[in-house]
């Protein structure tokens, strides 16, 4: 009788500790699978965050001005700013030269914060000095060119224009004085057959032209040796092949080249490799951010699109107040967080910025 009683207890016992075992591994399994629920949350919360953060960081957009001519200058400043810099530079520009813009086709800054604005209409380089408030002009027509399609800056600040119709490229000192051609200096023949689009890697010392007859991006150093071309003569629709390419933007040494003839952006590395490619319905002017997104000139859209490296629409940049009034963009400009936008049609340039608004110096 004892002996079973014993026994009994002994099943009992074992019994009791077989639940709170598992009772204590279930608690412990709860406790495993909340702490599993709260870090997943806490990780797809994170990711949420990253992937609103994107857009807005990069692509909030504030329309600041716009100008048809040197006589726009004085509207961008607050009245405080304006009378300080009258203190320190003197009043703005009243030159009986107050020309307008006939047809700005690309524009570019320098590090002298410098405007400079291509006018094909009138052969003319328009140079806004938008720290002293002054305005010049260089007359490339009688630095002997025929046409102007694209214009660039190097690190010395001398200013390289394009001319498809000597298939030439010139450059000339930050004054606007002749310097020469970029091409080997025994060289007397022109290299290129229509350059347009062209680009400075600073960094690198490199420079890229669009050569849109040839169909093709020619590489070359600052004395103007050809170290790569990139694509085919003839053209191709292939992967690094080109048709009439019109414009190329570098963000970190990559290159994005603005494909007319076959409708697309393609992405390559400094030498040639192809990275990557979208297509696009309209397109004339190009630029990158440093993230690299891609903004796109639409004048048939009357925008200009911003872009994902996979070709995803992340905005649309239209036309400044009053509401109505529509972009007709060509050339495009970044510099930090100022678009500028060249528009043939409306014979101006528009000033927006990009990103985050605090502390910025985007102005005319």
């Amino acid at each position: 009788m004892i002996r079973a009683r014993l026994a009994i207890l002994r099943n009992s016992g074992s019994m009791l500790r077989t639940a709170f075992r598992e009772g204590v591994m279930g608690v412990c399994v709860s406790i495993l699978l909340c702490c599993m629920l709260v870090v997943s949350g806490l990780s797809a919360t994170a990711q949420g965050r990253e992937q609103n953060d994107e857009v807005p960081e990069a692509f909030n957009v504030k329309y600041v001005a716009s100008f048809t001519g040197p006589g726009d200058l004085h509207w961008t400043l607050p009245p405080k700013a304006e009378t300080a810099l009258r203190i320190i530079a003197g009043p703005p520009d009243t030159s009986p030269h107050d020309d307008t813009m006939k047809l700005p086709i690309a524009v570019v800054t320098d590090s002298h914060n410098r405007l400079l604005v291509a006018d094909a209409g009138s052969l003319t380089v328009h140079v806004f000095d938008l720290t002293r408030r002054k305005y010049s002009y260089i007359d490339v027509a009688k630095k002997g060119m025929r046409s102007i399609a694209g214009i660039a800056v190097d690190d010395r600040n001398r200013i390289y224009l394009t001319d498809p119709r000597q298939g030439r490229v010139f450059i000339l000192s930050p004054q606007g004085k002749f310097v020469g051609y970029l091409q080997e200096q025994r060289a007397n023949e022109a290299y290129f057959v229509a350059p347009i689009g062209i680009a400075i890697d600073h960094a690198r010392g490199y420079i890229y032209v669009c050569d849109r007859d040839r169909n093709m991006i020619i590489k070359l150093n600052r004395s103007g040796h050809v170290l790569r071309q990139f694509g085919v003569r003839g053209g191709g629709t292939g992967p690094g092949d080109f048709r009439l390419p019109i414009q190329i933007a570098i963000s970190d040494g990559e290159l994005f080249v603005l494909d007319y003839g076959n409708q697309r952006i393609q992405r390559l590395s400094p030498e040639g490799k192809f990275l990557g490619q979208f297509h696009i319905a309209d397109g004339v002017g190009l630029a990158v951010d440093r993230s690299k997104r891609i903004l796109v000139s639409e004048p048939t859209l009357h925008r200009v699109g911003v872009y994902g490296a996979d070709g995803h629409l992340i905005k649309k940049i239209s036309g400044p107040p009053p509401a109505g009034d529509s972009l007709d963009p060509s050339g495009l400009w970044l510099s930090d967080r100022c678009l500028y936008v060249a528009g043939k049609a409306n014979k101006r340039v528009d000033l927006f910025q990009v990103g985050n608004y605090s502390g910025s110096d985007c102005h005319l």
